[in-house]
């Protein structure tokens, strides 16, 4: 929490590889669970793979992503006025 603000993590960046050459993938977290994209290939993946991969040191995390946790506010916003807000 920041300010008593909630943020929640849904993406994680792994890189897979050494610094002269490698690989991305990505961890997203959807309203269904997670998914785990690779290339083209999109899969599930459980939350608790998820986080036990992302700090392992074959495929550590090289980016995580928050997003703002809206769910205690009663005020309704425009997707507009949502966009601006998180610039």
């Amino acid at each position: 929490t920041i300010n008593n603000e909630i943020y929640l993590i849904y993406c994680i960046v792994q890189h897979i590889g050494g610094s002269k050459s490698g690989h991305y993938v990505s961890l997203i977290h959807d309203s269904n669970g997670w998914l785990k994209c690779n290339d083209s290939l999109v899969t599930p993946i459980s939350e608790e793979e998820v986080f036990t991969s992302s700090f392992d040191t074959h495929t550590p995390a090289y980016l995580l992503a928050y997003v703002h946790d809206f769910s205690n506010i009663k005020t309704i916003r425009t997707e507009s006025q949502y966009r601006l807000n998180l610039v």
